[in-house]
């Protein structure tokens, strides 16, 4: 994961440089915690990112990874995520949010994978920061840890909502009648149970056939100078 949030610096320094403003950040679960590392450790970032959005971020790390992988798994999808993982203690290390950009964190109360509730939660000023759980907006909410990053409307409107107005996302201003859609556009409803059974059958193939690790990889060098 550090590798993964150096080329997250190196698009976000890129996109900010060809679109001549600031830009937002958006990652879902492993990949909402990589955008952080990038800005705790790469402070110019920082005056490039206006809008941090995270879907299930696993933030603090999740139980289920302590559970699951207690002799080792993946180094980024078993180790790294572990709620004692040192990639994890090293993202949170002296503050978890900087001033000038608005942190919008999604959850689900429904999420399978990171665990426990709040886990993906984010310290920082209420005027800058938001923790958002799905069913605080709409309580049938049935989304689960997939689904709030692939399909789900209510972590669309929230994720809009973030990006068109200064601060983060504001569920007050989210129509009642985002609940009763099933699908955030763009999802065509004649292919998603095929679509979601493909991805979710390459994910796991993925995940079952990583190289098994003991032992979480040694901080870099310019983590441990920077903390």
């Amino acid at each position: 994961m550090q590798e993964s949030a150096e080329y997250v610096v190196y698009a976000i320094r890129y996109a900010y440089r060809i679109s001549h403003h600031r830009i937002a950040v958006i990652g879902a679960s492993q990949g909402g915690v990589t955008p952080r590392f990038a800005l705790r450790f790469w402070p110019d970032t920082r005056t490039m990112v206006a809008d941090y959005v995270g879907l299930a971020a696993v933030n603090h790390g999740s139980s289920q990874n302590d559970i699951l992988y207690p002799e080792g798994n993946g180094p980024a999808f078993g180790l790294q995520l572990r709620t004692t993982s040192r990639f994890i203690e090293a993202t949170n290390s002296e503050r978890e949010t900087f001033p000038g950009i608005s942190y919008t964190s999604l959850s689900t109360t429904h999420d399978q994978f990171v665990t426990p509730d709040g886990t993906t939660d984010l310290r920082g000023p209420a005027s800058r920061v938001a923790n958002i759980s799905l069913q605080d907006v709409c309580p049938d909410n049935r989304s689960d840890h997939i689904g709030i990053g692939t399909s789900d409307p209510v972590a669309y409107a929230l994720t809009i909502n973030a990006l068109t107005h200064d601060g983060p996302a504001d569920p007050a201003a989210i129509p009642s009648s985002v609940c009763d859609r099933t699908f955030m556009p763009g999802i065509d409803p004649r292919t998603f149970a095929s679509d979601l059974a493909a991805f979710t059958e390459t994910a796991t193939a993925t995940i079952a056939g990583a190289p098994v690790h003991r032992v979480e990889p040694a901080l870099k060098p310019y983590v441990l100078a920077r903390r």
